[in-house]
């Protein structure tokens, strides 16, 4: 049974190592690069609808005209980022369930809990909640976006506020399974950690 539960720990590991390797500025390997490569699409998508913008911002008689000839390439950018924040929601989440199935099937029956677990697991959820809502205003941004209705400049900007909380909100919801991950592994390591055996106190 030991060497089972030592093997399992060390698949966990190893499983989670990249997920979980912690950095001088406190960040969590995997998921930073996750996010960081989220970062980096925001920026990109972000530059080009800022020259969109500035485009359509432009006084012409054929401002319309030029919405409208780009509003394709405008939705299908918003739509990219929004499938790209879909993407690192699901691989956080298969993350989270990954820690959950070990916690459940290996530490608890080898007799080890984390006292505060519901609590951990109840605080990832409600982060969740938060990512899915944001993402939700997102993608009612992009259903909604239109050049010859409303004000497309400001539906852009409204847009890209909208994402801005998204990545923040994923953020959120790597630490709060971060910080899950912490209790569990340490739970597990205290399984590891064998108990000091006594010795008898010699005598003169």
């Amino acid at each position: 049974m030991t060497k089972k539960l030592f093997s399992s720990l060390t698949v966990f590991v190893v499983a989670t190592a990249l997920f979980l390797t912690v950095t001088s500025d406190g960040s969590v390997g995997g998921m930073v690069y996750a996010v960081n490569g989220l970062d980096k699409a925001n920026a990109r998508a972000e530059e080009r609808m800022m020259k969109t913008r500035q485009r359509m911002a432009s006084p012409s008689a054929g401002l319309q005209r030029s919405c409208e000839s780009r509003e394709d390439t405008i939705v299908s950018r918003m739509s990219q980022l929004v499938r790209l924040s879909e993407n690192m929601l699901s691989v956080f989440d298969k993350h989270l369930a990954r820690v959950q199935n070990y916690y459940l099937t290996v530490v608890v029956p080898a007799g080890s809990t984390v006292a505060n677990y519901d609590d951990l697991v109840a605080d990832t959820a409600a982060k969740k909640a938060v990512v899915q809502t944001a993402l939700a205003n997102a993608q009612a941004d992009v259903d909604d976006f239109s050049c010859t209705t409303g004000d497309p400049i400001a539906h852009l900007a409204t847009f890209r506020t909208d994402m801005q909380t998204v990545k923040t909100a994923l953020k959120e919801y790597r630490s709060s399974i971060k910080n899950l991950i912490v209790a569990v592994r340490t739970a597990a390591e205290a399984l590891e950690t064998p108990t000091p055996t006594p010795t008898a106190t010699p005598t003169l």
